[in-house]
């Protein structure tokens, strides 16, 4: 019995000893695992350690091609100029009427001058201004071209009172509302002037028999 005793302690204690082993084994092996996810976290930090800074840059780059409300207004205020240069030139041409004449000379004038204005208001903020008419504003030209006389002078004159209506608008709500002091002071400047052509735009329309509803101006063209 005593042997038998001896026996089964020894074989207790072999099997304790072999738990113990495969136990610290398997806690080694796990602070091994541990130590190599810290390390590997380790290195995503460093490998990102500049983060912010890229973050940043990415966040930065998608802002400077957002334009601001005043940067559309210029962009939209110069494509408005050139096309009224352009019909200007247009109505010299193939106008009838001296004063649809003297109106497209006028046109050519005061938005050269307001267009070359914000052309160093641009510039002098780094915006980059349109260098041509919008895909409507050639429609338009394309139809003036091809009128001649009074047919003209009525579309003409009938394009140049909507126009300066919505310009007029446009500006107002600049010179008001406008949160760049440059661009807002532009629009209060360039406003009494807008606001003539619109009144003068009226009163040749009048004179040319071009006082008729847009629907049916419209349905003329």
């Amino acid at each position: 019995m005593n042997a038998q005793k001896i026996i089964l302690h020894g074989v207790a204690v072999v099997a304790l000893g072999a738990m113990c082993v495969a136990q610290s084994s398997m806690g080694q092996q796990g602070q091994n695992q541990q130590g190599t996810g810290q390390r590997g976290m380790g290195q995503q930090n460093g490998s990102n350690a500049n983060m912010p800074d890229s973050m940043s840059a990415d966040n930065s780059t998608p802002d400077m091609g957002i334009a601001s409300p005043d940067q559309l207004f210029m962009k939209k205020a110069a494509q408005g100029g050139l096309a009224e240069v352009r019909l200007g030139n247009i109505a010299k041409q193939n106008g009838s009427s001296d004063a649809v004449k003297q109106f497209g000379d006028r046109m050519i004038t005061d938005h050269t001058q307001a267009g070359d204005e914000l052309k160093q208001i641009a510039q002098k903020k780094g915006v980059t201004l349109p260098s041509d008419v919008t895909t409507k504003d050639k429609k338009m030209s394309k139809m003036l071209e091809a009128k001649q006389g009074s047919d003209f002078d009525k579309a003409y004159i009938h394009d140049m009172v909507k126009d300066h209506e919505e310009d007029v608008a446009e500006f107002r709500n600049e010179a008001a509302n406008g949160k760049d002091p440059e661009v807002k002071a532009w629009a209060q400047k360039t406003l009494p002037t807008l606001e003539s052509h619109l009144a003068q735009a009226k009163q040749v329309a009048g004179q040319v028999g071009a006082g008729k509803s847009a629907a049916a101006m419209s349905a003329q063209q």
